[in-house]
């Protein structure tokens, strides 16, 4: 009995995920484990991955942005506004490259050219014509809005902590306002202020997570939809030279047309 469509949707994002962390197959009990336990830090590494090229692309175009600035300074006599000028000059640069890329340079997320290789040739090997890769590509956009409903719902909860968070933190100031003296009032001030700024930095960490773990998301799920593309060729022509061959050799001739997938 062949696999359901549904069981072959689901091996085929196995699969990807397993490229993406260059994970080898493993026997059923181990590969348990590591599905479970182990993967999902390596997941959200490799969506930290990009989001870091990103940060090191806009530092390296601020450092460069930074040194003209300098330069512009020294060569109109300015040097005592100088840091000032390559500040302005250095923000300003860097946020329009950062924030007006031009398309072709983001939106093929960086795959190289072997990952979208190897997903097609899983692709290929478990679907064998036109109808069922159109029922792949329908199952696999469920389950990617299913992974994105997740990630929608960590930003929520995230979210609900913080609000919770800050309301105790103010009605906590406040109460402490009126029960410490003033004479301590200030280096009370000073702890909770500090306390503070430390929540808010641990508080950023599962933000972090949650944009890295999304953007691995994007990686499995997009490079799966180049992958359909690529096989879709293969399997129009595939069928293509199928129709060919089934042509009546009597003379007759009949107009074959591949079937649209893409």
């Amino acid at each position: 009995m062949e696999p359901s469509l549904f069981a072959t949707s689901k091996a085929v994002l196995e699969s990807a995920e397993c490229e993406l962390l260059g994970a080898s197959t493993i026997p059923r009990p181990f590969s348990w484990i590591r599905r479970e336990i182990i993967h999902p830090f390596f997941y959200v590494m490799e969506g930290g991955v990009i989001l870091l090229d990103t940060i090191k692309k806009i530092a390296l175009y601020f450092t460069i942005f930074f040194v003209v600035g300098i330069w512009l300074s020294w060569i109109t006599d300015n040097l005592s506004k100088a840091p000032s000028n390559a500040l302005f000059l250095s923000f300003l640069g860097a946020s329009i490259i950062g924030l007006f890329a031009l398309p072709s340079t983001y939106t093929d997320h960086k795959f190289p050219e072997k990952f979208i290789s190897r997903l097609t040739k899983i692709v290929a090997e478990l679907i064998d014509s036109t109808t069922e890769l159109e029922g792949l590509r329908a199952n696999l956009e469920i389950m990617e809005n299913r992974a994105a409903q997740r990630a929608k719902a960590l930003r929520f909860t995230l979210a609900g902590i913080w609000a919770i968070f800050l309301f105790g933190f103010s009605q906590s100031l406040g109460l402490l306002t009126k029960i410490v003296p003033n004479e301590h009032f200030t280096s009370m001030l000073g702890n909770t202020i500090s306390i503070f700024f430390v929540a808010a930095i641990l508080g950023l960490l599962p933000l972090l997570a949650i944009n890295c773990y999304q953007l691995a998301n994007e990686l499995v799920f997009k490079g799966l939809q180049f992958a359909c593309n690529e096989a879709a060729i293969e399997l129009i022509a595939f069928e293509h030279e199928e129709a060919l061959r089934t042509v009546p050799q009597n003379g007759t001739q009949y107009a074959t047309t591949p079937t649209a997938a893409l």
